[in-house]
């Protein structure tokens, strides 16, 4: 019969816990970071291209909506809002919307969400590329 011993020596950042916690807690919050940066200039952006009641001399969106959308956190998650009451209204969810009016709503909430889902992997990529190359060392 054969026996067979080996013996494994785990050393590196790799397997020590805080620096293994310390590059995922970096690489989580810079994904959040750039997740809420990203989803608030598209928000924006939506919301010039999607109004359609707008001062006709230089088509912006009204300067009060503009102007309250904010960077904030939801418990723990980070957000994008704007705290403007009629916020529902616009967005086409609230009860005062069709089938009561003839006003569906702009969707850009909606639509600001999928296409940041979809481009969340390209978002997240270099902080995770940082956090492999920090635990490989």
């Amino acid at each position: 019969m054969m026996e067979i011993h080996a013996s494994i020596h785990t050393t590196g950042a790799f397997f020590d816990g805080y620096e293994r916690d310390l590059a995922t807690e970096t690489a989580r919050q810079g994904i959040e970071d750039d997740l809420q940066d990203a989803a608030y200039e598209r928000v924006k952006l939506l919301g010039q291209s999607q109004f359609r009641y707008v001062d006709k001399s230089n088509h912006h969106v009204p300067g009060k909506w503009l102007h309250s959308i904010r960077k904030t956190y939801e418990g723990d998650l980070p957000a994008v809002d704007t705290g403007i009451i009629y916020g529902y209204w616009l967005e086409g969810i609230g009860s005062r919307n069709f089938p009561k009016t003839r006003f569906r709503g702009y969707r850009m909430w909606r639509d600001a969400t999928q296409q940041i889902q979809a481009e969340a992997e390209k978002i997240a990529e270099p902080h995770i590329e940082r956090a492999v190359t920090r635990l490989n060392k």
